[in-house]
Parts: structure tokens; C-alpha cells; sequence
């Protein structure tokens, strides 16, 4: 987000300050960098943490789709976008970023040292969605979790 902004701010500075354009290709890497290590493999990720086996194949599927669909209509749309807004093009992906990450933090539960049920039911509860076959299961796991814990200490 904060590269987008800055690269617009090169790109606009970039006649009165000779040393702009290292800046305005220093924030392209970091925001190519950043993408690489960031958004870009999360429709993979995600895929694998929030589907059960049955089904992960179509959604990765459908994410792989999705991802690649949005790159390409990027590339197809970037140079009209340049064209019309100049340098401030980019702005428009500075916004996107900035709703993408407040999406990701209100709406995509946190998955770090979670089981694949416990996921399940975080996700079941926000939609509002019981699971009732896999209760027995989850709370065996529960059961068998702490007493591997209680045999271990």
C-alpha cells in the first residue's frame, strides 16, 4: 500500500528531483516483492485451511481461477488506467490494498496453531451454520489433545 503511494509520489516528483526514478523502481521491486510474499499465494493457502478434502479441489480450483482471471484484467486495464490517470493510477491499487487488508482482518479468522476442525467451527459460527456430525468428533480430539498434553508434562 505505502510503496503504491510513494511510487505515485516519485512518478509526479521525478522532473524536479534528479534522484526519483531510483526511488519510483525501488518501490516497483518492493511492491512486486511484496505481492510475491504477500496476496499472491493466499488463494492457496487459504484453499488448503478452510476446505475439507472433499471439496478442496474445486476450490482450488475456483482460487486459482479467480487469481489469475484478477492478474490478467489488471494487465489488460493498467495501460487505459495510465493512460486517463497518470502517475495516479496507482493510487487506485494503494485503495485496493487498504480494503483488502481491512478485509482480511475483520472477515478471515486466524488459523496459527489451529486444527482443521477447529477452523471448521470458527467458520460455522460465523456463518451461522451448525455441524452437528462433526461435534462428536471435534470434541474427542479435544479430549485426546489435553490428555496427550496432561502425558506429556
Amino acid at each position: 500500500c505505502i510503496s503504491s503511494v510513494v511510487l505515485t509520489i516519485a512518478l509526479n516528483s521525478q522532473a524536479t528531483v534528479t534522484w526519483m526514478p531510483y526511488l519510483s523502481i525501488a518501490c516497483v521491486v518492493i511492491y512486486v516483492i511484496g505481492h510475491a510474499i504477500g496476496p499472491s499465494p493466499i488463494p492457496y493457502v487459504v484453499t488448503t485451511e478452510m476446505f475439507r478434502q472433499s471439496s478442496r479441489s474445486a476450490a482450488f480450483m475456483v482460487a486459482g481461477s479467480v487469481h489469475w482471471l484478477s492478474n490478467f484484467t489488471v494487465g489488460m486495464v493498467f495501460p487505459f488506467m495510465e493512460k486517463g490517470l497518470n502517475a495516479y493510477c496507482f493510487i487506485i491499487f494503494s485503495a485496493v490494498c487498504l480494503v483488502t487488508v481491512i478485509y482480511i482482518y475483520l472477515v478471515i479468522p486466524e488459523t496459527k496453531n489451529k486444527t482443521f476442525l477447529e477452523i471448521t467451527h470458527i467458520l460455522a459460527k460465523r456463518n451461522g451454520v451448525k455441524l452437528e456430525e462433526d461435534l462428536d468428533l471435534y470434541k474427542r480430539s479435544s479430549t485426546l489433545e489435553s490428555e496427550l498434553k496432561q502425558t506429556v508434562l
